[in-house]
């Protein structure tokens, strides 16, 4: 009997925790249950032309859009949640097309000449606002974008659209610190990268170099434009982390995107129009260093051709009187670099004397008239004629090189 007593005591006692761990049970089922049949949830945001009409928007997708009907997991469901049926329901009846027209009280008509709505979904093209079906986590975006040939968004409204968390003047902040700060860090490091290229061709290489002056380093880095190579690099960043289509969207890539346009335009248009106003207010001109260049390589040339030649009379003695017409040639070209200066900076060298070249110039004409008379008189064939020419034009194009 006591033992009955006892048993029934420990069973009044353990019945409550029982019932309230089935009840909790079939809580979380119902609550499983519930989640399971409303649908998944997603965000909705729309873009106009000047202003952001609905900021990220989050819905759980219930029912069938009411107008239209398409599915409860359509984008079209989607909008309609999110803008409170504020919209033309894509095509509703009494439409003129089956775009959307009117959201938010934003009109766009569809034409050649006007803006018109772009649906994008998970920042891709949508195929149609009724037929996109969406998944748990999907982001349907509405954006105002005038019509290129062939339609499709403008990619830097699309970026823009895409940071929610940042306020117009903030990008501007982010993106003018980020500019002056990729410009800084290459001019601080030019500096130095130059005084390491110098160390090293000077005392590793032995070469006959001089250091450039601190403002044509200043030049140099000014000239360090970004272009096509940082915005490939930019847009290599994935969607997601994971590289799937449904994967976690990659953190901050629309900022990212953003402020390498930014740096590009700055560079590009701000760096490019002011290059020529720094070079001309640092005072920074051309040293001739090309034409010295030229000139003693052109001098060593042919000091070297005219060393073979002597050579070459030391053991051929019969080839005497051609050998003296070259050593002439050579030695009037050696005295003419020898003697020139160039008259101006960027002007090339003269490799004969002015009288020589009017006198060949002249000769040349001579020569041109003769033939022609030749070939007029039937004395000579047309491609005798071209031969002649040819060789009259070569001569005449090494004169005018050097001229």
């Amino acid at each position: 009997m006591l033992i009955f007593r006892r048993v029934s005591l420990e069973l009044s006692d353990v019945a409550p925790a029982v019932c309230a761990l089935l009840a909790f049970a079939v809580l979380l089922i119902l609550m499983n249950a519930s989640v399971a049949l409303a649908g998944p949830t997603v965000t909705v945001r729309v873009e106009g032309e000047t202003s952001t009409l609905l900021p990220l928007t989050s819905v759980t997708l219930e029912k069938p859009e009411p107008v239209s009907g398409c599915p409860a997991n359509s984008a079209t469901a989607a909008i309609n949640l999110a803008v409170d049926g504020n919209w033309d329901h894509g095509d509703e009846e009494g439409s003129t097309g089956d775009f959307t027209e009117t959201i938010l009280g934003d009109t766009l008509l569809f034409s050649n000449e006007s803006a018109t709505w772009a649906v994008w979904i998970d920042d891709k093209w949508g195929g149609g606002i009724c037929e996109d079906l969406l998944s748990e986590g999907d982001e349907v975006l509405l954006i105002a974008d005038h019509e290129p040939s062939p339609f499709e968004p403008q990619r830097l409204p699309l970026v823009l659209s895409g940071i929610h968390n940042l306020s117009a003047g903030q990008l501007a902040r982010y993106g003018a610190t980020f500019a002056i700060l990729v410009v800084a860090l290459r001019i601080i490091w030019v500096y130095p990268g130059a005084a390491i290229a110098y160390w090293i061709r000077r005392r590793l290489l032995h070469e006959d170099v001089t250091i450039p002056s601190g403002k044509q380093i200043f030049i140099v880095a000014w000239t360090g434009m970004r272009g096509v190579v940082s915005l490939a690099a930019a847009l290599a960043i994935p969607l997601t982390l994971n590289g799937t289509p449904n994967g976690p969207p990659f953190p901050e890539r629309d900022l990212i995107l953003f402020l390498t346009f930014i740096v590009i335009l700055a560079t590009l248009v701000a760096q490019g129009l002011s290059l020529p106003l720094l070079i001309r207010w640092l005072g920074v001109k051309d040293d001739g260093s090309m034409e010295k260049e030229e000139r003693e390589a052109r001098l060593k040339a042919n000091q070297a051709a005219l060393a073979r030649l002597n050579k070459i009379g030391e053991s051929e003695p019969t080839k005497a009187d051609a050998l003296q017409r070259l050593r002439v040639e050579y030695e009037d070209h050696i005295r003419q670099v020898e003697g020139a200066e160039p008259e101006s900076v960027g002007t090339p060298l003269r490799l004969f004397s002015s009288e020589y070249e009017r006198l060949s110039h002249e000769a040349l004409q001579v020569e041109r008239r003769t033939i022609l008379q030749l070939r007029n008189e039937d004395a000579i064939a047309d491609e005798v004629l071209r031969r002649i020419q040819l060789d009259i034009d070569l001569a005449e194009a090494r004169l005018r090189h050097h001229q």
